[in-house]
């Protein structure tokens, strides 16, 4: 919803004889809610709390001050929807590396490896069946060698697109080259890959709308402690997709 910037928020909300502690209040809950008086007749009301009981302004149907309170309610709650965003999004992306190591452990398994932490590393000898360790590749078999490769030019979106476009198709791109590939344990390497971009690219846009845009008012940022978990999340995706695109580049080249 966009709203003005330069209305004071808290003068709709004194119009309606509201204290300082109910304003306050408002920045963590309340709505407008929409009531229907006989036939056509719309009436609003502005609902919220306030120390364990229910408070209520009628707004009736003027469409100019119902506007104004949900744009004040908007600015004042933007806050806490905000940080809300930011801890679903780590937890979002927590979970989604867990998932990821979990339906890919029976894979790196089968095919000698194993995760240690976010690294993916050899099994070492004698702790795995010689039935599960890599099948040696003729350069000829490589799987690699019948997977087509897709121009760059044929699939970025037009020169308008915005960087954020333009990456959204380009993991679609590398989603659909990677389910080509006639080896499966490489096929979900590069669909996980995609997923961890895909979330990595969502938590990157969070990040740019809650951090501070220049580096005076850094210092007194009240939310970095909302942001750290997601930071750290981001960085710990890049590192995930950074090792599998290392043991995809191993995989890829036939052993001697």
């Amino acid at each position: 919803m966009k709203f003005d910037h330069k209305e004071d928020p808290f003068a709709v909300f004194r119009s309606l004889n509201l204290t300082d502690e109910q304003v306050e209040a408002l920045r963590t809950q309340g709505f407008v809610s929409r009531e229907r008086r006989g036939e056509n007749r719309i009436y609003f009301k502005l609902r919220f709390r306030f120390q364990g009981r229910q408070l209520v302004r009628c707004l009736g149907a003027k469409a100019a001050l119902v506007r104004r309170v949900e744009q004040a309610l908007a600015k004042i709650q933007a806050q806490r929807k905000r940080r809300a965003q930011l801890t679903n999004a780590a937890r979002r992306s927590r979970q989604t590396l867990r998932l990821t190591r979990l339906l890919l452990a029976p894979l790196l398994q089968a095919a000698g490896f194993q995760f240690h932490g976010l690294a993916v590393r050899k099994i070492r000898s004698g702790r795995t069946n010689c039935s599960l360790r890599r099948k040696k590749m003729n350069p000829s078999e490589h799987p690699s060698d019948d997977v087509p490769q897709i121009a760059a030019e044929e699939t970025c979106p037009a020169a308008e697109a915005s960087p954020t476009d333009c990456r959204q198709q380009r993991i679609r791109d590398y989603l659909h080259q990677s389910l080509a590939e006639t080896s499966p344990l490489r096929a979900n390497l590069g669909a996980a890959n995609a997923d961890l971009m895909t979330v990595a690219l969502h938590l990157k846009g969070l990040l740019e709308g809650a951090l501070p845009k220049t580096l005076e008012v850094f210092e007194d940022f009240e939310d970095f402690d909302q942001v750290k978990p997601v930071l750290d999340s981001l960085l710990r995706m890049y590192k995930q997709m950074e090792r599998f695109a290392q043991l995809d580049a191993r995989l890829s080249e036939p052993l001697p």
